[in-house]
């Protein structure tokens, strides 16, 4: 820790060694959400930046919220959602020791940054997070992801639903995939979209049974002109970050499986 096989298997074999990646940087497709919808999912601005750059987090405890590790922003970054603001005071992230290769070339290694913020924001519920066991390790099908940006150069969020994969679970690269098919609210993450959040299932708004299961970290583009967007999966790290949020005495809620709520493991 440190601070400051189903058709589209066949697919994404394919093209996986040609994908074109570049960080996220506003949601295009999707939908707008309404007034107070998503209201965990927010933003983070960083003193001295032009006014809408910035990019998304999501808070998961009352002093604490989730970004990616490739816009983790400098303490004293402001982070904001419906239910109040504070200053970012700490910013950690998480290298993984062990040597790996990617199972997707080009996603960005241990792509998480969690933000200790400076007062608590008393948000009315808090997401449910999904630990490793929450879905299956192999790559296969997931069922629909609800992605939900906050984009400041969109001064609204936007949400889609999409089909999920899981990617095999390789340290460092523990990745969640989804694929914009050709529906109205089909998604493709662009600038601004980095640290957005993935929920499991079709969802019109987050409640205390939502799930988090990803962080926004890359867009992938095959050359058949599929999208793909790449999202860290939060389970994978879930010592860690028990580890810091148990420190200021808070807890993570975190759940194994539908209707599931597990303690932190101490």
């Amino acid at each position: 820790m440190s601070k400051g096989s189903t058709p589209l298997a066949v697919i994404l074999l394919a093209v996986v060694a040609s994908l074109l990646f570049a960080g996220v940087r506003a949601l295009e497709g999707g939908l707008p959400a309404p007034p107070g919808h998503f209201g965990l999912v927010g933003t983070i601005a960083v003193p001295g930046s032009k006014i809408g750059q910035g990019f998304s987090a999501i808070q998961i405890a009352p002093t604490w919220a989730l970004t990616a590790a490739h816009v983790a922003p400098p303490v004293g970054a402001i982070f904001a959602n419906d239910y109040g603001m504070s200053g970012v005071s700490e910013v950690l992230t998480f290298a993984t020791q062990v040597p790996t290769v990617s199972p997707i070339p080009g996603a960005i290694r241990d792509d998480i940054a969690l933000l200790h913020l400076a007062r608590a924001i008393a948000s009315p519920y808090l997401p449910r997070l999904a630990d490793e066991d929450f879905l299956p390790r192999d790559p296969l099908s997931a069922g629909l992801g609800t992605l939900v940006s906050n984009n400041p150069g969109l001064n609204r969020r936007r949400f889609a639903v999409a089909p999920m994969r899981l990617t095999a679970n390789v340290p460092g690269f523990a990745l969640a995939v989804a694929t914009a098919g050709a529906s109205a609210d089909a998604v493709r993450l662009v600038s601004g979209d980095s640290g957005s959040a993935m929920f499991v299932g079709r969802l019109l708004n987050t409640d205390a049974s939502s799930v988090l299961l990803g962080i926004a970290s890359a867009q992938a583009t095959a050359p058949s002109g599929l999208h793909m967007a790449i999202f860290t999966r939060i389970g994978a790290y879930r010592r860690l970050l028990d580890k810091a949020v148990e420190a200021s005495g808070e807890q993570l809620r975190w759940t194994a499986g539908p209707g599931s709520i597990r303690r932190p493991v101490p």
